[in-house]
């Protein structure tokens, strides 16, 4: 990496990212922080910002930006780069872990878009495939003890986690994510202690069929209301989890169904245009007619 990178605009992204409350500066300043650990992580070692080491930047980084007084999308955005955090150089950052996961579940209980739950998600099951005994620690060791919005009730932070999943899982999309969540649920499925999975989370969502016919979005905001009374089912999570990875499982068969159809279709549409010239015209000859 050339030294004007690290030594003359690393500061400088630092900075704005600690003082700036810009979200078109904030938001792609977290991938471009995430690229640095990727690339340099050397170089940032012996440098300094203001200061401060970069190590305790990173950190009040993602504090800051888990916040909630942030935009949905910038905390979006911080959840990669917590991860990138975590997995690369998790033991500089070993203090600091709990209370950032502990920012990161607070603010997934208030989010109010999908995509800022989707990443959250994300993000810690991404953690649980990478140490789950370690996050498990973390998230048990997490009390909830303030009101909880959206019904949620208070508790520890693992059984707030496992709610939110049960939840939220069938909205999300994106192939990288979801096979990072199935990952997720067949670790916790294998390893995860028995109280966590006997859990009672969010099984299906009760329909009146009397009602009207609801849309995609109506059906998701009723989806949050988890502590609606005849809202949902219960069921231990154990139970979802296998609901959700058979759910998996069958999106993947039809995607590829539909795929091999696409490519079947494709095929037969090669031949359509046998003897036809570049502009259309059919070639009589090719088509048995007789010349001139």
């Amino acid at each position: 990496v050339p030294s004007i990178l690290i030594e003359g605009c690393f500061p400088t992204l630092m900075m704005a990212m600690l003082q700036s409350d810009v979200d078109d500066i904030l938001q792609p300043g977290c991938a471009v922080l995430r690229a640095y650990l990727r690339e340099a992580p050397g170089e940032l070692a012996t440098l300094a910002v203001a200061g401060r080491s970069v190590p305790a930047c990173f950190q009040e980084v993602g504090a800051r930006l888990l916040g909630p007084e942030v935009a949905d999308g910038v905390a979006a955005a911080a959840a990669p780069l917590l991860i990138q955090m975590v997995l690369r150089e998790g033991e500089v950052h070993r203090d600091a872990i709990a209370g950032l996961l502990g920012m990161a579940l607070e603010r997934l209980a208030i989010a109010q878009t999908l995509q800022l739950r989707q990443a959250l998600l994300v993000l810690f099951a991404r953690l649980l495939v990478h140490d789950l005994s370690s996050t498990l620690a973390v998230l048990q060791a997490h009390s909830w003890s303030a009101a909880a919005p959206q019904g949620l009730p208070p508790g520890g932070g693992l059984g707030l986690l496992l709610v939110l999943w049960a939840r939220e899982h069938s909205d999300l999309c994106g192939n990288y994510d979801m096979k990072v969540l199935s990952a997720a649920l067949g670790v916790l499925l294998i390893h995860a202690p028995g109280e966590a999975m006997a859990m009672a989370v969010p099984g299906q969502m009760v329909v009146d069929v009397a009602e009207a016919r609801m849309t995609r979005s109506q059906a998701r905001v009723m989806g949050r209301q988890a502590g609606g009374e005849g809202k949902w089912t219960t069921m231990p999570f154990g139970a979802k989890a296998v609901w959700l990875l058979v759910e998996a499982v069958q999106r993947e068969d039809e995607e590829a169904y539909r795929n091999h159809k696409d490519s079947e279709e494709a095929e037969d549409s090669d031949g359509d245009f046998e003897g036809s010239g570049s502009d259309g015209s059919v070639d009589e000859h090719a088509q048995g007619g007789a010349g001139p």
